[in-house]
């Protein structure tokens, strides 16, 4: 196996900082260019999108989900003998998805 040198593992250290640091950089300028592109389907009465670079589409949608609290508390009935039967369907909520994809067009990756 061939050894590291100290050098080179600073080098890493450096690398993976600048790295992670340029992620959370893309992340910021996405999330803001993504509401730009809200904005402007909103404006324009829209929920989609698309040119020769690609499209992006807007959904709204509802779907079920576990209410955390809920299932943490009924699982510790349940341990504690409290209870000895659980009706699943109290333990869901209704969420509320607000979604915006991006897709490049066919070809242009």
């Amino acid at each position: 196996m061939e050894k590291i040198t100290q050098e080179r593992a600073e080098q890493l250290i450096s690398t993976i900082l600048e790295k992670r640091d340029a992620q959370k950089d893309n992340k910021a300028y996405i999330q803001g260019a993504k509401e730009e592109l809200e904005k402007y389907l909103v404006q324009e009465n829209m929920t989609e999108f698309t040119c020769t670079k690609g499209s992006v589409k807007i959904a709204d949608s509802v779907r079920q989900g576990l209410e955390k609290e809920k299932v943490e508390s009924t699982v510790s009935k349940v341990n504690n003998k409290e209870i000895d039967h659980i009706e699943i369907a109290e333990l869901y909520k209704e969420i509320d998805i607000h979604q915006i994809s991006i897709k490049a067009a066919k070809g242009d990756n």
